[in-house]
């Protein structure tokens, strides 16, 4: 089956179900792109002849999307993995029976997290919580 989807929006969840499981024969192209008639043209015989056809403003978002966001990056994967848990609502002592280490580490763990996001105590607000809103707004 040949299938050539027409967005006027960049959908990278749908594309990826579009693709997905190694279909061949199918395109993703915004709809901007065949204004140059030369992109639909070269895009139909293509998908005809087994190949999928991506709009390169689709693969950049998917690039960007799958790259760790600059907020975590800083981060060790351990450090990462604490984060993670910390946005669970574990407690350090949880956190440590999880990872199988000490609640001082963890502590170790968490302070490094402050000090990388240059999270401040402040008498305004709670570090663990500021800590878990960016992790968040990061992924």
């Amino acid at each position: 089956m040949v299938m050539l989807v027409l967005s006027q929006y960049i959908e990278a969840a749908y594309a990826m179900e579009l693709l997905e499981g190694g279909r061949t024969r199918v395109g993703f192209l915004l709809k901007d792109r065949i204004m140059q008639r030369t992109n639909l043209i070269e895009a139909i015989p293509c998908i005809r002849g087994g190949e999928g056809v991506v709009d390169p403003a689709l693969v950049d978002s998917l690039l960007a999307t799958s790259a760790m966001p600059a907020a975590l990056a800083v981060l060790s994967e351990r450090e990462r993995e604490v984060l993670a848990l910390m946005a669970e609502g574990l407690t350090d002592r949880g956190i440590a029976e999880w990872l199988s280490v000490s609640p001082r580490t963890v502590g170790t763990h968490i302070q490094h997290i402050f000090d990388r996001r240059e999270i401040a105590d402040a008498a305004t607000g709670n570090r663990r919580v500021w800590a878990v809103l960016s992790y968040l707004d990061a992924i």
